[in-house]
Formats: C-alpha cells, structure tokens, sequence
C-alpha cells in the first residue's frame, strides 16, 4: 500500500470516509503488493483507484460528474488541470508552478510553525487516520502484513488488526499519523467516480 496512499487520501479529502471498501492486489515474491485498485462506495457514487510500482500510466486522472470532468495529468503534482464540461465546453484551471514541486509544501510547514499551528488548514489528522483506515482494510482483504502488524507473544492484544476500524459504521481503532499526501512520487493513480 506504498502508493495506494496517493490515491485514497484526495478521495477522502474529496468525499470522505466510504460506505463500504474493496480491494485487489498483485502481490510480488517479497510479499509486498505491486499493483492494486480499490472500490470506495458513497452512497450513490463509486471511486475506482488504481496504483502500481511496477507499470506506470500515461492516463490522465479524471473525477468524473454527471455535468463534466475534471482531468489532471497526474496526482501527485498536478501540472495541467482543467473542466471538460458535458456540453463540450472545457475551462482550463492550471496556474503556473515553481519548478521546486516540494516549495509550497515547504513555505506552509515554515508558516504553521511560525503561526504555532499542530495541524495544517489543507492535511487534517482526521483525513490522514481515515485514509490509513482504508488502508489497513484493503491491507486486510488481499493479505498484506507487515512485521510491525505481527503481535509479539508477550504483547497479545496491544494493536487492531489491520482494518478492525475501517468505514462510517465501525469503531476507530487506529494509531494516529501525520501525513503530507498526495503531494509526492507515484506511479499511476486514477481516480473515477459513477452512479451505482
């Protein structure tokens, strides 16, 4: 789930916590996944994710709407994005960029310190847990354990099982973190809602 993160935290940015969490896997010989998708239900709406360290996509990511699209060309530094109405009529929204992708997230740690700030106005906390939430469920349904997950002997009982706190009708059992997504590397990610 190294680049899944990419992908699942502007989901829940966007939408929230899901209904309900699928997930498939490739997994490699070293017991990692290298590929993955995941289905996150909302109500009436679908997120399909898709990621992988061992393809990359020239795909654009697309949020897909009833009136139009939004398409970017990738999500973790958007360069180009615009609005391909339905009607045929397209907006572009791409706004000029430093060549240092990591500057902005740079300039708004330097000012949340400044400020006093624990927690930034745009990442919150809450986002963070929910995605790594998604996250340990997906783990769960295609069998990736890390040994951080393994339970010592003389511990039993100390940590969730991966996915114990996943979606809205579910306690949340979690360890919390802090987490900077989506601005960094990844090789593919696409986002695509529809109607159920």
């Amino acid at each position: 789930m190294d680049l899944g993160v990419y992908c699942i935290y502007p989901t829940v940015a966007l939408f929230g916590v899901p209904d309900e969490v699928k997930a498939n896997a490739v997994m490699l010989e070293s017991g990692v996944d290298g590929e993955g998708s995941l289905l996150l239900k909302y109500g009436d709406l679908e997120a399909v994710l898709m990621y992988s360290k061992i393809t990359q996509s020239n795909l654009p990511c697309e949020i897909q709407g009833e009136d139009g699209n939004i398409v970017f060309d990738r999500m973790s530094e958007p360069g180009s994005v615009k609005v391909m109405y339905r009607d045929g009529r397209t907006e572009e929204l791409t706004r000029p960029q430093s060549e240092q992708t990591m500057r902005y997230e740079i300039e708004a740690f330097m000012e949340y310190i400044r400020a006093g700030k624990t927690e930034p106005d745009v990442n919150r906390l809450e986002t963070s847990l929910a995605t790594m939430e998604i996250m340990d469920e997906a783990r769960r349904q295609f069998g990736l354990v890390y040994p951080a997950d393994l339970k010592p002997s003389t511990t039993a009982g100390s940590r969730p099982e991966p996915g114990a706190a996943c979606c809205r009708s579910q306690a949340s059992l979690f360890c919390p973190i802090i987490s900077n997504a989506p601005k960094a590397m990844m090789a593919m990610a696409t986002i695509g809602l529809s109607e159920r």
